[in-house]
């Protein structure tokens, strides 16, 4: 399996997987605005452990 991150390695604190997966959860649960998924994340940041790494953690 290719995988492909374009983003700069030394510049990056979250797997971009975590945060696709965060951001279309939250949409689907209707939280559309970045900060309204931020709030989101944190609070559910126990349950999205079970399917995330999170090695950073929320931020």
């Amino acid at each position: 399996m290719i995988r492909f991150d374009p983003r700069q390695t030394g510049k990056v604190w979250h797997k971009l997987i975590d945060v696709l997966f965060i951001a279309v959860v939250a949409s689907v649960c209707g939280f559309n605005e970045w900060e309204e998924m931020e709030v989101w994340a944190k609070k559910k940041e126990e349950w999205l452990r079970k399917y995330l790494e999170l090695p950073n953690g929320i931020f």
